[in-house]
């Protein structure tokens, strides 16, 4: 199947690393589990985390809300995932093609898929973590809640089970250093260390007990003592995702009373509706329009002073310029968390000493690359940008993967680029809604380590699946390719004629196969730009001297045969 112009639907579109949505979910619709989780599988090693933590950009694109509701792919996602991590790994192990050993220091999502890719492709490659589990931030300061262990669990040891090495306890700039690692012959060495630092604590409340700067430092010590915070009012300032999880956590740890404060209004809130609706349903109290003032400690905890919004306005540049009362109030908690005093990008730049590589306090690196200024060395993930979501940091692992092959091989960058969203004519489907939030919380009362929502049963995932309205053209899924009979090839051109075996023409139901190339011995020459040229890693170099042809990634869209100067790629038949 050869497709010239590459228009897709919009939630693929959306989505930063390019997830086909249109073809998992069309699989679920015929009950297709496990071929479904493979296409969510294609550029997502883990599809059962984002299943649960994704921000869903995908969703927020959804056509079909114009019409009723935008379809649950996120927990359509959870539902394969779920089923098939239920089954054993097993061994992915590929051969190891390239001489050249890639090292990659740090072991959550944005390292965890750097080294997935660059595995499959051929590298040898070695994860080093400070913890002795990979995981990262998802690991060791997530919530059960969110994200069981068991679930993540799974999904590290089979990206682990490509064959690569992960060694624990090792923490760079303590008991290893990016010279040793040279010196062990690693020719590029990744930074994917993360941003879970906070800033430093104001001066004059560094002292005070019952007031944390910083989520870091409070869920360091929540987490492991959360009886702490039994039959106390608590108090969380700030607006994003994370501000909403520590309120959470703390109303699993049986406080009294948790209030959440911002000083925007609800339509400036950064985190989702749904979590929102989830938090009030366990008992959280959110005030909008509190502006902090002082705090103080007494002897009944801290005192908080604060003034409350008359409106809420914004420049041109979305600054707040609201007004606020000019009487000033206060309040007494017992336990007080700013989550605004989150650390900065390299935060651990200065803690692990690494301006003495020559990287500054704050590390730099190319955006569209994420190359650093020193030729071996590459950061990836929340290091570079800041805190960040889990599709935003796997989409870091994805460029930074793809940046190390093309300066090992030496060829320029790839990136993959759509055309604009395939539009159809759709006609009004009828209504039909998604499976709504009150029907799927879990009570966190009587089950508080457990998840706070369901998943899909299996028919309500089949009807979600069959509301989709299939956006899109071709889904690209290979299903079709191992049920037709007949193997008939499909050539769709720029003048979209269609090719058949003439046998078969009249055959009522037709199926599609991707027309893999086969790669002539004698005129291959290994110069790679076919390699260059191929936007789906579908092919690498044996020996360094011969193109192969990775018939499970190949699309069959002929770039390779039309840019092959030796003319040693074509089609079967050809």
């Amino acid at each position: 199947m050869k497709l010239v112009e590459r228009k897709i639907s919009p939630c693929r579109l959306a989505c930063p690393i390019g997830t086909n949505v249109q073809g998992y979910i069309g699989l679920i619709s015929i009950g297709k589990y496990k071929e479904a989780l493979e296409i969510a599988r294609e550029n997502n090693p883990f599809p059962a985390t984002c299943g649960r933590l994704c921000s869903r950009p995908c969703e927020a694109e959804c056509r079909r809300a114009k019409y009723d509701e935008p379809l649950m792919i996120a927990d359509l996602k959870r539902f394969i995932s779920d089923i098939i991590l239920e089954e054993e790994i097993g061994d992915n192990s590929t051969p190891i093609i390239y001489d050249e050993k890639i090292a990659i220091v740090g072991a959550g999502p944005a390292g965890l898929t750097a080294a997935w890719i660059l595995r499959k492709a051929g590298f040898n490659v070695t994860l080093l973590d400070q913890h002795e589990k990979a995981g990262g931030t998802l690991m060791y300061l997530l919530p059960s809640f969110l994200l069981p262990k068991n679930v993540l669990e799974k999904e590290i040891n089979r990206i682990l089970s490509y064959g690569i090495e992960f060694k624990g306890n090792l923490q760079l700039g303590s008991n290893i250093s990016i010279d040793e690692l040279r010196k062990d012959g690693y020719a590029s060495i990744i930074l994917a260390l993360g941003s879970a630092h906070d800033f430093s604590f104001p001066s004059k409340w560094q002292l005070m007990e019952d007031v944390y700067w910083g989520p870091y430092f409070f869920l360091e010590k929540i987490m492991k003592e959360p009886e702490k915070l039994s039959g106390m009012r608590v108090l969380f300032i700030g607006t994003g995702s994370l501000t909403l999880t520590l309120a959470r956590i703390a109303l699993r740890g049986r406080a009294r009373e948790v209030q959440l404060w911002s000083s925007f209004d609800k339509e400036k809130l950064s985190f989702r509706e749904r979590d929102l609706e989830e938090a009030q349903h366990e008992g959280l109290l959110v005030k909008y329009g509190m502006n902090l003032g002082n705090i103080e400690h007494s002897a009944g905890g801290a005192k908080v002073f604060y003034r409350k919004a008359i409106s809420f306005e914004s420049d041109d540049n979305n600054r707040d310029i609201g007004k606020w009362s000019k009487e000033i109030l206060t309040d007494l908690f017992d336990f007080v968390i700013d989550t605004r005093f989150i650390g900065p990008a390299g935060r651990q730049a200065r803690l692990l000493n690494l301006p003495t590589y020559g990287i500054m306090l704050f590390p730099k690196a190319d955006p569209a690359t994420l190359k650093s200024p020193i030729n071996d060395i590459y950061m990836a993930g929340d290091f570079v940008s800041g805190p960040k979501t889990i599709i935003e940091a796997i989409a870091s692992g994805h460029k930074v993967a793809r940046t190390v092959i093309s300066d090992l091989q030496k060829q320029q960058p790839k990136s993959t680029t759509y055309s604009p969203t395939w539009e159809l004519p759709i006609n009004n489907p009828k209504t039909a809604y998604r499976p709504h939030l009150e029907s799927l919380v879990i009570d966190c009362e009587q089950n508080p380590e457990g998840e706070t929502i369901a998943p899909l049963t299996e028919s309500q995932a089949v009807h979600e699946a069959r509301r989709c309205l299939r956006c899109g053209p071709c889904s690209e899924c290979p299903v079709c390719f191992d049920d037709c009979h007949y193997k008939i090839f499909i050539d769709i051109n720029d003048k979209k004629k269609v090719r058949t075996i003439p046998e078969f023409v009249n055959h009522t139901v037709t199926m599609l196969i991707p027309a893999i190339p086969i790669v002539s011995k004698e005129l291959c020459n290994g110069c790679g730009l076919c390699i260059e040229k191929c936007s789906y890693n579908a092919i690498y170099l044996l020996d360094k001297k011969l193109a192969v042809i990775k018939e499970r990634q190949c699309k069959g869209c002929g770039i390779c045969i039309e840019v092959c100067p030796e003319k040693a790629l074509m089609f079967q038949g050809d």
